[in-house]
């Protein structure tokens, strides 16, 4: 059994109050006695009831993470920085998966907000329109957004450079000779998808490159809607010589579906994709893309929570620097 106060009370004949007064450096107790109650307390062993010590201090220890997907390359790597900067500061982790869903969301984070958690990390859903209840959240609960943010209200968010990778890349793809650019854009309402097809749409007008509305396709991260629209374009007779998809996971079923058609990349038709997933450097051709850091986004995320939890609340827009990864498909 545990060493508890009682335990070091009865063997100094003193009261439990005495002992857990010494032993959390409260007035009113001699320096003899806190000297006695520490000896005896090293010597058995004695290790605070870390939920009592919770409650004292109206703490969980725990972190709430809020994601859409766990098992996606980005998110799985996000959750990996967080939890390393979380034990570091004495925290654990709650993972909640919202599979994009708007009902999922809302019931993740009412659920962690019922005095579970000390404060919340969240990436917002696809399907998430309304944000009215991370709003409330933030209002409640110390709350910082990463990679899928918002910038609608006052909140503390973490980033990659989503904008300035999109334009990096297609440049690229211009640079390479390429000129009508097929993008696969995932669902517009998320800020971070809109930046990237802000990055796309500004590279071409730089290089005096018109954006055509036919060469923009909305995908919504869905592969099937992806195998689709490459079919489309290439039934319809659409000329293009690039895609460049939203996620590294529509490029590689752009990869796919162009090699089923007979297609070859790069020579007829360069993919490129966004996020560096490990199936990136799987896919034959190997994926050019964008690596925005997971690991070292969730680590920053952690740590500005946790600055937060301590009472620093001031609201923080951090971001997250990006590489472009050259690789066989381009």
């Amino acid at each position: 059994m545990p060493t508890t106060i009682k335990d070091i009370a009865r063997q100094l004949r003193v009261s439990p109050s005495t002992v857990s007064r010494a032993l959390n450096n409260k007035p009113g107790i001699s320096k003899k006695t806190v000297s006695a109650v520490n000896m005896i307390a090293q010597k058995l062993n004695y290790k605070p009831n870390s939920v009592a010590v919770s409650l004292r201090q109206h703490r969980s220890n725990c972190i709430g993470v809020v994601v859409p997907k766990i098992s996606n390359h980005f998110f799985s790597e996000a959750i990996g920085g967080i939890q390393e900067i979380a034990a570091k500061s004495g925290y654990q982790i709650l993972i909640s998966q919202t599979r994009d869903g708007v009902e999922e969301e809302v019931n993740a984070i009412n659920a962690l907000n019922s005095g579970r958690v000390d404060g919340i990390l969240l990436s917002i859903g696809a399907e998430v329109k309304n944000l009215s209840h991370i709003k409330a959240l933030s209002n409640e609960l110390p709350v910082v957004l990463f990679d899928r943010v918002t910038t609608k209200f006052d909140i503390s968010c973490v980033v990659a450079e989503d904008y300035d990778g999109a334009y990096r890349l297609t440049k690229y793809l211009i640079k390479s000779g390429r000129k009508r650019i097929v993008h696969l854009a995932g669902p517009r309402n998320l800020e971070i998808i809109d930046a990237r097809y802000r990055g796309y749409r500004n590279a071409l007008s730089k290089h005096k490159i018109a954006t055509r509305n036919r060469l923009v396709v909305e995908c919504d991260f869905d592969v099937q809607k992806v195998d689709q629209a490459v079919r489309d374009l290439v039934v319809e007779g659409i000329e293009f010589d690039a895609i460049f998809a939203s996620n590294d996971d529509m490029a590689v079923q752009a990869i796919l579906t162009l090699e089923q058609l007979g297609i070859k990349i790069p020579e007829n038709v360069a993919v490129a994709g966004f996020g560096n997933y490990a199936v990136s450097n799987i896919v034959k051709p190997k994926l050019t893309t964008i690596n925005h850091q997971p690991r070292k986004m969730g680590m920053l995320a952690a740590k500005t929570l946790i600055k937060e939890i301590n009472c620093d609340r001031n609201t923080s827009q951090l971001k997250v620097s990006s590489e472009l990864v050259i690789r066989e498909s381009t």
